[in-house]
């Protein structure tokens, strides 16, 4: 749900708003301007305000929706015109699809694999000291947090500067810096899992809580994920370069 219908709504909607309204953008480009500001900060104070990381987790995904939409704003279907190194809205969206991708499916084999006597524990409470009881865990869910936050060196973060130059080049410049503020927000929200995980200490009220052993599946989808969200953060150009060439077929 937080990937592949995000995935395929955003694919809708770059077909509808680039090829069968591409000549009314000018009107409907503010309109989506203000459901991306509404999206990030409904997204933001929600998973703020949780205190159960799948929540979190879920709310957040309604934060990186309006991300996504700051490059639909931005309203370029291709590299054809544009400057050397630059990418069309719909190669942007494609490489932040990627990074968000990649982190969000790990992150979320790494929540099912937290446990109590009851099944789940995704409380956050219950995440205290996690990482330094199962480090290898703390370490893989810290580097999804990261990219979700869009630290440099991560995938996310070269996402993040993917969508916004989008906006930036279609001269919503003022909708950039409100989703800059709104990442700043968002970093808040990433780092209490990672302060849970490796600078709380553990109550002994919350009772047992393990970490299940994982399947081959899960432990190559979390493996995965930890290695892509490093790997299209070091080295971004081949997956830049994908994304423009498989953008032209919108078109």
């Amino acid at each position: 749900m937080a990937v592949c219908t995000k995935l395929a709504a955003i694919g809708a909607l770059l077909r509808v708003l680039y090829v069968a309204l591409g000549g009314s953008r000018w009107e409907w480009q503010p309109v989506v301007a203000g459901v991306s500001v509404l999206t990030m900060l409904v997204g933001a104070v929600l998973a703020i305000v949780s205190k159960d990381v799948k929540r979190l987790l879920a709310y957040s995904s309604v934060t990186h929706a309006g991300f996504l939409l700051t490059a639909v704003v931005g309203a370029s279907t291709a590299t054809t015109g544009l400057p050397t190194g630059q990418i069309g809205s719909a190669a942007a969206i494609a490489i932040y699809m990627a990074a968000y991708g990649f982190a969000t499916l790990g992150a979320f084999g790494i929540v099912m694999m937290v446990r109590g006597a009851a099944g789940e524990r995704n409380d956050l409470a219950a995440w205290a000291g996690l990482g330094r009881k199962h480090p290898w865990i703390g370490v893989a869910m810290t580097v999804f947090m990261l990219s979700f936050a869009g630290i440099p060196g991560t995938a996310g973060f070269i996402g993040k500067w993917a969508v916004f130059s989008a906006a930036w080049r279609g001269g919503y410049w003022w909708l950039v810096l409100v989703a800059v503020l709104m990442s700043l927000v968002a970093a808040y929200i990433y780092l209490r899992v990672i302060v849970a995980m490796f600078f709380t200490d553990p109550d002994p009220e919350i009772g047992d809580v393990h970490v299940a052993l994982p399947g081959l599946g899960t432990t190559i989808v979390i493996a995965a994920g930890a290695v892509m969200s490093v790997l299209l953060g070091i080295l971004p150009g081949w997956a830049v370069d994908l994304a423009a060439s498989a953008s032209q077929l919108l078109r």
